[in-house]
């Protein structure tokens, strides 16, 4: 009886991770839509900064997202 609950757990964390991977990727889309339109405010230096910082953090989320849902599936 303990398996069933446990792939019941597994599952809800696994849609969980996934949910908020999704939210995550929804931000950085508005967030390089923003940098990259033609009426940004921002100096040239300044957008590519905070697009160089952007792919920084989707890379660190990425490996972050791998991360939890291979710890999900090893437990």
């Amino acid at each position: 009886m303990a398996q069933p609950n446990k792939a019941k757990i597994r599952a809800f964390y696994r849609t969980r991770v996934v949910a908020i991977q999704a939210s995550f990727e929804g931000y950085t889309t508005v967030q390089r839509a923003k940098l990259t339109a033609e009426d940004c405010q921002l100096p040239p230096k300044k957008r590519a900064a905070l697009l160089k910082k952007l792919e920084k953090e989707e890379k660190t989320m990425d490996k972050a997202f791998r991360r939890a849902l291979k710890e999900i599936d090893k437990t």
